[in-house]
């Protein structure tokens, strides 16, 4: 597998749906085929190193986990909200 980025201002189509594409600034773990070694060839795609996409890895974690705990603690809030009784006149 080769870990792969687009250059930047180059849209690259994925080899078996060329309709989707790797997103801007993203690495992506793509098959090695002729198709992706002839883009780096030509300077569209970049080969980045095991620590990028590690790093990459690790904040896509981070943003999940971030992401799983505000949502609880929106609902914790919304369940307190609820809770609480409403005052009548």
């Amino acid at each position: 597998m080769l870990k792969v980025k687009a250059a930047p201002g180059i849209k690259i189509p994925l080899e078996h749906s060329h309709q989707d594409s790797i997103p801007a600034g993203r690495i992506m773990q793509v098959e090695e085929s002729h198709y992706y070694r002839s883009m780096i060839l030509d300077g569209d795609l970049l080969e980045v190193s095991e620590a990028e996409w590690a790093s990459q890895q690790e904040a896509d974690a981070k943003a999940e986990a971030d992401a799983i705990a505000a949502d609880a603690k929106a609902k914790s809030a919304a369940v307190k909200a609820a809770s609480k009784p409403t005052a009548t006149n």
